[in-house]
C-alpha cells in the first residue's frame, strides 16, 4: 500500500494523529511545515468537492446515508438536475442499490466507520470538522 513504512504497526489512533508525509495523493510527497493529519486531509478533500459542486451545475453531491435511507429522494435530485425533460419514475420503479459493488467494497453499513473509532478518536475527528460543514453533521454530534 501507500503507507510510509515508518508508520507500519502503529495503532489506528496513532495514525489519525500522525501528520502525513504526502498531499493530495500518497504519490506526491510533502515535506513542508504545515503537514496535516488524515482527518484534516479528508476534510479538505470533501470540502473541495463541495466547493466544486457549489460552482458548477454539472455536479451533485450524494451522501451515502441518503442513498441508503431515501433512494427515491436521491433519484429525484438527480432527475431534476440532469434529466428534467424526461418523465419521472414512480418510487416502485426505482431500484435501490442492494448489492455491494466495487473491487473491495466495505460493509455497506451506514456509520460503520464509527465502530473503529475510540472516544478520543471521535473527539479528534469532530475537533477538525467545523459546524459550518453541515453536510457532514447528521444524526449526532
Amino acid at each position: 500500500n501507500f503507507m510510509n513504512p515508518a508508520l507500519r504497526g502503529i495503532s489506528f489512533s496513532e495514525f489519525l494523529n500522525t501528520p502525513l508525509d504526502w498531499i493530495g495523493t500518497p504519490a506526491v510527497r510533502f515535506n513542508g511545515h504545515d503537514r496535516k493529519n488524515i482527518v484534516q486531509h479528508w476534510l479538505d478533500h470533501v470540502s473541495g468537492w463541495h466547493e466544486i459542486a457549489s460552482k458548477s451545475r454539472k455536479f451533485v453531491i450524494i451522501r451515502y446515508e441518503d442513498l441508503i435511507y431515501d433512494p427515491y429522494s436521491v433519484y429525484r435530485l438527480i432527475h431534476q438536475k440532469f434529466f428534467s425533460k424526461q418523465g419521472l419514475l414512480s418510487p416502485s420503479q426505482v431500484d435501490p442499490v442492494s448489492k455491494l459493488v466495487g473491487l473491495f467494497p466495505n460493509s455497506g453499513v451506514v456509520d460503520s466507520w464509527r465502530d473503529v473509532f475510540t472516544g478520543a478518536d471521535l473527539d479528534l475527528f469532530f475537533s477538525h470538522v467545523p459546524r459550518s460543514c453541515e453536510y457532514l453533521w447528521h444524526e449526532g454530534r
